[in-house]
């Protein structure tokens, strides 16, 4: 009870709440989002936010510096830390997510790095892109696919997103942007899982090449998923 109220005499003479005097007392050691106390103090100074954004890239996601605008995007903040995503919404202290980036690792990027629209001028989503770098890292003949293209390949109705070419075999890869255990809350969510796996059925009965298929989960965090999907193409 006395160490109680020793806590509470710090927080309120230091003007911390609960959430920031557990992540200082263990010196960052865990993030502050994997926490279920709110800590509406905590995300309302600069310091604390931005130590929360370097520890995701850093630390959480283990990220190579260089491909922060890959992961890093309004759609991730979301997903993997909601309060960092609403820090960014109310422009709280940066206006855009270059410029928050740019003020944590100076110089690195320009403002175009983080323009979705470029990217999609040939990829599908930011998830496509990330799997093609990770294939091009991994490969020295990969294809990417482009459906907008003039030379786009067809295959029994389908346009399969990339081919890496080996010495002994050809290798289609399919990425598909939903989990086809996803729960069908929606027609739209139905129907694209419906239609993945029609075109699982007719890879399978496809009779050249080897088929490779990439989920979401897969490229999480570290990618262990992909990297442990790769293994097949030698």
């Amino acid at each position: 009870m006395v160490q109680k109220t020793k806590v509470r005499y710090y927080l309120e003479q230091n003007n911390v709440d609960t959430l920031e005097f557990i992540v200082k007392y263990y010196n960052w050691q865990y993030a502050p989002y994997k926490f279920k106390t709110v800590g509406s103090k905590f995300w309302r100074k600069k310091d604390n936010v931005d130590q929360t954004l370097k520890y995701l890239i850093e630390q959480d996601m283990k990220l190579q510096l260089e491909k922060i605008p890959l992961y890093i995007t309004k759609n991730n903040l979301q997903k993997k830390c909601r309060p960092l995503y609403t820090v960014l919404y109310e422009k709280r202290f940066d206006n855009s997510l270059f410029e928050w980036i740019n003020r944590l690792y100076p110089n690195m990027f320009i403002e175009a790095d983080f323009d979705i629209s470029i990217i999609r001028n040939k990829f599908d989503s930011i998830e496509e892109e990330i799997i093609d770098g990770l294939l091009r890292e991994n490969f020295k003949s990969v294809v990417y696919n482009n459906r907008r293209g003039d030379n786009k390949v067809t295959i029994m109705g389908m346009n399969p997103d990339w081919f890496v070419f080996t010495d002994t075999n050809i290798y289609i890869i399919e990425y598909f942007g939903i989990a086809l255990d996803h729960a069908k809350y929606n027609s739209r969510i139905s129907d694209y899982i419906e239609k993945s796996k029609d075109k699982i059925d007719k890879y399978r009965i496809l009779p050249y090449g080897k088929k490779v298929f990439i989920y979401p989960e897969d490229i999480n965090g570290e990618c262990l998923g992909f990297y442990e999907k790769i293994k097949s193409i030698i």
